[in-house]
């Protein structure tokens, strides 16, 4: 079939779905976080996170634990304070000192007044997904405990509020402080336990494997530091297969066709990928594809 014929295909079966008004409406009541206050010590005073009201000034928001952050929200951290946060945009985890200003952006955190010492800002192995969100604590990625000085905790990262493809699926996550084992545990829409195991908590990932449309949870466990169950989906089959000949029709391998983006190079193929999976809420495969498509242009 003409890879244009399959396009139209595609499309067409896309409008007869009719689930853009439903991912429209969904997108009115959700925003993409840009940070999240993993850890906050006291200083000299209280700190506090204002957000911009639209009329050139900013109103207070609650402090929270595990609180996500927005670009343009603002964090205020007294003399003698600490915070460490998780920046999704720069995959990076920054440890602040008060007195300072911060403020978040799209593209990462900007110091506006800088703190007696310099932050630490540490790059993560991991890329971190996009996190949308309805609020701002509605998410719970982890639970993290303090011991001493030292700062112990595990974060999920990988998939959270996502859609993934069928099959085959690594579960990422970054962790700091914490020895030994965790225990993964994977369970249905009911949360009945589909599978538990235990893995090295410095290895980041497990794989396991999931069926087409249906919805699971994940979370981990360690004396030191677990996590609340994290929610994701899994696209059904029909819409698959679909994904899936378009990937191969573009020149990807049949076996894996998710493996082989990487390799595409024509700038309409992986703009119509891209179109595709923002529509399915494949997250990890549009920003696979967007990285690849900025690639490609920038070689030009």
């Amino acid at each position: 079939m003409p890879k244009g014929h399959l396009y139209l295909i595609v499309g067409l079966i896309l409008t007869c779905l009719g689930v853009y008004p439903v991912l429209a409406a969904a997108a009115e009541d959700s925003a993409t976080a840009c940070a999240r206050l993993l850890v906050l010590s006291p200083g000299e005073g209280a700190a506090s996170v204002t957000m911009p009201d639209g009329n050139g000034d900013y109103t207070a928001v609650d402090l929270a634990p595990l609180m996500f952050l927005f670009a343009g929200d603002r964090l205020s951290l007294p003399a003698g304070a600490n915070a460490v946060l998780l920046s999704y945009p720069d995959s990076t985890r920054q440890t602040h000192t008060g007195p300072s200003l911060l403020e978040v952006t799209a593209d990462g955190l900007a110091v506006l007044e800088a703190g007696p010492t310099a932050p630490v800002v540490e790059q993560l192995e991991l890329e971190m997904a996009p996190v949308v969100v309805g609020g701002r604590t509605d998410i719970r990625g982890a639970t993290m405990y303090t011991r001493g000085d030292d700062e112990v905790y595990l974060e999920q990262v990988y998939p959270l509020n996502t859609v993934v493809a069928p099959g085959e699926l690594t579960c990422e996550w970054v962790m700091q402080g914490v020895d030994g084992p965790v225990t993964f545990t994977l369970a249905d829409q009911d949360y009945a336990v589909v599978e538990t195991r235990e893995a090295a908590a410095d290895a980041g990932q497990i794989e396991c494997a999931v069926e087409p449309d249906r919805v699971y949870y994940w979370r981990l466990a360690h004396p030191d530091a677990s996590t609340d169950y994290v929610r994701f989906s899994v696209l059904d089959d029909f819409s698959w297969q679909g994904v899936a000949a378009l990937l191969v029709d573009l020149g990807c391998d049949r076996a894996a066709p998710l493996d082989s983006i990487a390799e595409l190079t024509d700038v309409s193929d992986l703009t119509c990928l891209l179109s595709v999976f923002q529509y399915y809420g494949l997250g990890r495969e549009m920003q696979r594809t967007l990285t690849r498509l900025t690639a490609v242009l920038a070689e030009r």
